[in-house]
């Protein structure tokens, strides 16, 4: 026997969860189906895990800057102890609140085949609207010896710290789990074959970040392409294209994510794709299938959290509320890098001073010397037009959630970076 639901989510990541807990409010019945625990990447494999690692590594990184201190590092195995105490929390809060909303939950995979219906435990669902919310994992490395390399999703789940590391990719991943194991002393090495870090970051904050990372102690090697990864009695070694090699007790590929689409079953075929492997969606995150539309990872949009949970909201109260918002602006959307000190950015900094713009302000404070802050404007007709700001600071994270709502300047909704108070606190949000 068939069941039919008002709309069917596959995937519980926070795409998937806010799509449902709005659609359940607006009265639909809705089905959420995630066969791993509930909250996807961000809850397990990503931003809370890696926050809560970061803020450890940062409170002993700032503990040893005081004159004459030299702190032990936490204990590794009691924090990850403490952080899994606290993920499952999470999970219990979020099925809690599922089960209080009448969302029915369902533990298993989904496939969903190509007339729509969704297949769960060979039973089938069927819905005029199937929401993908598929999330992402990490991208395979393309390199003989691949299968050596670990994954940021391994790394969240140690209970014990190797002795060296080399990271593959200096995007915000690498840059940041990086840091907080060479805060936590770890001999770290970061590698990227591009000659810069964390890309898509304005150019001199990344310059800024690329010299506190070498500061504390990184070494870091751009231009680099791993060639092939071997096994030494146990230890690993990462070959490069031009001969050169490192060697450490384990490697973390961070080079990206990429989107589960091509798991969904075989409605994956019909789905179009960018070349990221996110499905192509339009102004209602509607794909080119009928009756099927997709946010999150599995949408090409940013793959970030407050996208993710905003654009959920949207698509439910675009299906099923009277006066639906239109999507997010993604060009107001703040991010950040929690490295030591973080950095975070909105809008367009770099237009901002090719247009003319001028830096406000910039602030070097002790101890550190690495305390600066830029906001860039751009004077326009009629008044001055703030496009961009980027920032270094402790409190860069947080300090970006008000700029965000400069930069948007009332057009439309801005988003902070997760999980800040910031977030929260321009998102309306209690």
């Amino acid at each position: 026997m068939e069941q039919s639901f008002d709309a069917i989510v596959v995937g519980g990541g926070s795409a998937g969860l806010s799509f449902a807990r709005t659609a359940a409010d607006l009265g639909a019945s809705v089905a959420l189906i995630e066969p791993g625990p509930i909250g996807g990447t961000c809850v397990n494999r990503g931003c809370v895990p890696k926050k809560l690692l970061w803020d450890a590594a940062w409170r002993h990184v700032r503990r040893g800057l005081l004159p004459g201190a030299s702190p032990p590092p936490p204990d590794f195995g009691p924090l990850q102890a403490a952080i899994g105490t606290k993920l499952r929390a999470i999970h219990a809060s979020y099925e809690e609140d599922l089960a209080r909303r009448g969302v029915l939950r369902l533990s298993a995979a989904a496939t969903v085949h190509r007339d729509g219906s969704v297949e769960v435990s060979g039973e089938r669902l069927r819905s005029d609207r199937v929401i993908l919310a598929c999330g992402a994992r990490p991208t395979a490395l393309d390199i003989p010896g691949a299968e050596l390399a670990l994954t940021s999703d391994d790394l969240l789940c140690w209970t014990t710290l190797p002795s060296s590391a080399v990271f593959l990719g200096a995007g915000y991943i690498g840059c940041e789990l990086a840091g907080i194991l060479a805060a936590l002393g770890v001999e770290v090495s970061l590698v990227d074959p591009s000659d810069r870090i964390l890309d898509g970051f304005d150019p001199d904050l990344a310059g800024a970040a690329l010299d506190i990372l070498r500061e504390r102690g990184l070494t870091v090697h751009l231009g680099a392409t791993p060639a092939r990864i071997t096994d030494e009695n146990g230890a690993r070694r990462v070959h490069f294209d031009d001969g050169g090699s490192i060697a450490a007790e384990c490697i973390v590929n961070a080079t990206g994510r990429s989107p589960n689409v091509d798991r969904l079953g075989p409605i994956s075929s019909k789905l179009e794709t960018a070349k990221s492997g996110a499905v192509v969606v339009d102004e209602t995150f509607r794909t080119a299938l009928p009756g099927v539309h997709a946010i999150g990872d599995a949408a090409d949009r940013l793959p970030l959290t407050p996208v993710a949970t905003r654009d959920g909201e949207t698509l439910a109260q675009q299906l099923f509320a009277a006066d639906p918002p239109a999507p997010i602006d993604l060009a107001f959307v703040a991010t950040a890098a929690f490295v030591m000190p973080p950095v975070a950015q909105v809008g367009d900094p770099d237009r901002g001073r090719a247009a003319g713009g001028q830096d406000l302000a910039q602030t070097a404070l002790a101890p550190e010397q690495h305390w600066s802050t830029r906001t860039l404007k751009k004077i326009a007709p009629g008044g001055t037009d703030i496009c961009g700001v980027a920032l270094m600071s402790d409190a860069a994270a947080e300090m970006i959630a008000p700029f965000a709502a400069l930069v948007a300047g009332g057009r439309v909704a801005a988003t902070g970076v997760h999980p800040t108070f910031g977030e929260d606190l321009i998102s309306g949000e209690d």
